[in-house]
């Protein structure tokens, strides 16, 4: 809390404020002649922080203008520390994003082509694993996901497979992974504000983005360190 007077809360809100607009212009590559609210519309497409706070920038916006043009006297009885708390906070946000690690903290289950087929199912069922990527070595093959269950159990009625006794390199892959959810592979860098907007653009498209795998630098070669998947999102929006 600031143990400030009404015109510091005013000149530090107002300070935090153009670091937003400055941010906006810059990300937006838009001219300074642009009007806030077009700037707010084409960044709200490209960063889902924008999207998320959009009406409580839009109210920051308001209050903004009504302090800068000295009516605060006639229209606020007081600024108190938490419009600038409120402020000060998305543009922390916006120049230090969370990064995917805050979500991805768990290890990642990964199975080799080698393995037993039965115990995936097993541990995909214990463990609630939506979706787990297949590796050869450090060659990613594909991701077995909870929609590959029929297509599994028909591939082993049609070729009289055990499932006991059958490895996952008994399969068909261009069968079981054809048909599954779309996966992505980024680099431990990215921000979670990237990732939603992955998912998001994925439903634009008519896509189903199933699992967005994280490696060190983002490539397939390496093998996963974190996943998320939709249902992440919740998380995501936790932390801001």
């Amino acid at each position: 809390m600031y143990n400030i007077c009404m015109q510091d809360y005013n000149n530090l809100f107002l300070n935090e404020f153009k670091k937003l607009e400055e941010i906006l212009r810059s990300s937006t590559n838009m001219g300074e002649r642009a009007k806030f609210h077009e700037l707010l519309n084409k960044a709200s497409k490209s960063n889902s922080l924008f999207e998320e706070k959009r009406n409580l920038i839009e109210t920051m916006y308001a209050l903004r203008n009504v302090i800068a043009h000295g009516q605060k006297d006639k229209y606020i009885a007081q600024i108190n520390n938490q419009a600038f708390d409120e402020i000060k906070n998305i543009v922390l946000l916006l120049e230090t994003p969370p990064l995917v690690g805050l979500v991805a903290n768990t290890p990642v289950y990964i199975a080799d082509v080698e393995s037993s087929l039965s115990e995936l199912i097993k541990s995909m069922n214990e463990n609630i694993y939506s979706h787990v990527p297949i590796y050869d070595n450090e060659k990613y093959i594909g991701t077995f996901s909870e929609n590959s269950g029929l297509l599994v159990l028909n591939e082993i009625l049609i070729n009289s497979l055990s499932l006991n006794n059958s490895k996952i390199s008994d399969l068909d892959f261009n069968l079981i992974f054809k048909t599954n959810d779309e996966v992505m592979f980024i680099g431990k860098e990215e921000n979670v504000f990237n990732v939603q907007n992955y998912f998001k653009n994925a439903i634009k498209k008519g896509e189903r983005l199933g699992a967005i795998y994280i490696t060190s630098t983002g490539s397939r070669y390496e093998r996963p360190i974190g996943i998320i998947t939709p249902n992440d999102i919740p998380k995501i929006k936790d932390i801001y």
